[in-house]
């Protein structure tokens, strides 16, 4: 018997809470941002929209992979929320010094809340849950 186990990079913990997933999500956006804070997201040559672009489709699905069916608490929201804006502060060429809030950089980065995007996300997958023939549902 053991903890944790990871399958199909989902982290499942023995006592069932999404603490360690979390903290898995986190730490592989984590290894994104670094990896593209020095060619990308930190050169001022390169447009906002265009590291708008790279956060859409390879940032975020990495920070919110399976958040679809679970229900997030404000622990893990509000460290998601933080992974979140540290990407755009840079895209922004902001600091937490400058004191501005994060739905004003949101705003000029021309993007959405992340809880907004997760309840989304949530609401499509419940969608697909309840048009699925009763054949075909397992639970």
């Amino acid at each position: 018997m053991v903890d944790e186990y990871t399958y199909l990079v989902t982290v499942i913990s023995r006592n069932g809470k999404e603490d360690q997933e979390i903290s898995n999500r986190i730490k592989k956006a984590n290894a994104i941002y670094y990896r593209l804070c020095n060619t990308v997201i930190g050169k001022w040559e390169i447009e906002k929209n265009v590291n708008v672009h790279i956060f859409k489709p390879i940032y975020l699905p990495s920070l919110l992979y399976g958040s679809e069916s679970s229900v997030p608490l404000d622990k893990h929201l509000s460290r998601v929320t933080a992974m979140e804006m540290r990407y755009l502060w840079r895209v922004a060429d902001r600091t937490k010094r400058d004191r501005i809030r994060n739905e004003r950089t949101r705003q000029d980065v021309g993007t959405v809340s992340i809880k907004n995007t997760i309840e989304k996300r949530q609401l499509r997958w419940f969608g697909h849950l309840c048009r699925m023939s009763e054949s075909k549902k397992i639970f």
